[in-house]
């Protein structure tokens, strides 16, 4: 773990995020940014648990967050 990050076998793989029923790249672990520290210039990560950060598997679009417990290997 660096950089309050997290490793996991699927990093940089595409995943489902089966809350959303979204498919995204699986790009970071790690805990969400603390909302009052978003507002500032330097983005201070939250102390909860850590979240899956996914984007669209084009690579544009927003990026979202959802629970760990909720990725799964997408069918092929």
């Amino acid at each position: 773990m660096s950089l309050f990050h997290h490793d996991h076998p699927l990093l940089g793989h595409l995943v489902h995020d089966t809350l959303h029923d979204l498919t995204g790249r699986l790009t970071a672990v790690c805990p969400e940014v603390n909302p009052a520290a978003s507002r500032t210039l330097t983005a201070i990560p939250g102390d909860g648990p850590p979240v899956a950060w996914l984007r669209p598997p084009q690579g544009g679009g927003q990026e979202w967050t959802t629970p760990l417990d909720h990725i799964r290997e997408p069918k092929p």
